[in-house]
């Protein structure tokens, strides 16, 4: 069983004073807080989040490994359809599991048999996310993200990389079809060509020592000049 901390009745601890706050809390033997989110322009004003608070809380939660598994939310009745977009962005990007709901206004049936409709959709398209299940000691990839790493691998093990690595994942996710990803890329008609194209004029590569990279000893094998006014003595040099 896990405790966290519900940020509706701390929210003027929160705001007078962030990260000390998440100290104390992480002293305290906390990992998880559940933000309050509303979406009306004064939500601030009852102590509520907005996504954009969200957001930027996030490095700062990283910092104290914080994390937010769910988030308690007000839906404004009149605008579902953008804030159901922004709720599934959220879950998306942060792996947010679960959104606590807030009953609508009105109680009628129509009104209530429509929110909970709204509600399945927005579980329907969580559940379509990649997940990791079980304890830490004991994790297991769900389907679609142990297919997912199976395609990357076969992309690398195609262009004859020793390592998988982000472009074999973004590839594989090129791939896919019916996802919400997928959905993303038709939108914004990103193709695997398209990327691969991209990729084909990267001007910058940078060598970042991260990881389990602990030593590193390059050679430059070979200069081929293209474009360049600079002779390749003069690049070394």
């Amino acid at each position: 069983m896990y405790f966290g901390v519900q940020m509706y009745g701390v929210s003027k601890e929160w705001k007078q004073d962030p990260e000390g706050f998440l100290k104390k809390i992480y002293e305290a033997g906390y990992r998880q807080i559940e933000p309050c989110l509303g979406f009306r322009v004064d939500a601030r004003d009852y102590g509520f989040w907005i996504p954009e608070d969200l957001e930027q809380a996030m490095p700062l939660l990283a910092k104290y490994h914080i994390e937010v598994h769910a988030v308690h939310i007000f839906l404004d009745e009149y605008h579902y359809e953008r804030e159901l977009a922004i709720l599934t962005e959220l879950a998306q990007k942060y792996h947010i599991s679960w959104f606590v709901v807030k009953s609508p206004a009105r109680l009628t049936k129509d009104v209530l048999d429509e929110t909970a409709a709204r509600y399945r959709e927005l579980e329907e398209e969580l559940e379509k996310l990649p997940k990791v299940s079980g304890s830490a000691d004991n994790m297991y990839a769900s389907r679609r993200l142990n297919q997912l790493l199976l395609n990357a691998e076969k992309k690398a093990e195609q262009f004859k990389d020793e390592y998988v690595s982000v472009e074999h994942l973004y590839l594989a996710l090129l791939d896919e079809r019916g996802t919400p990803s997928a959905k993303i890329f038709s939108k914004y008609r990103i193709t695997s060509n398209a990327f691969l194209e991209a990729l084909s004029k990267t001007g910058y590569v940078v060598f970042d020592k991260t990881g389990t990279l602990t030593q590193g000893v390059f050679e430059v094998s070979a200069i081929h000049e293209k474009g360049s006014s600079y002779t390749g003595a003069a690049l070394i040099e």
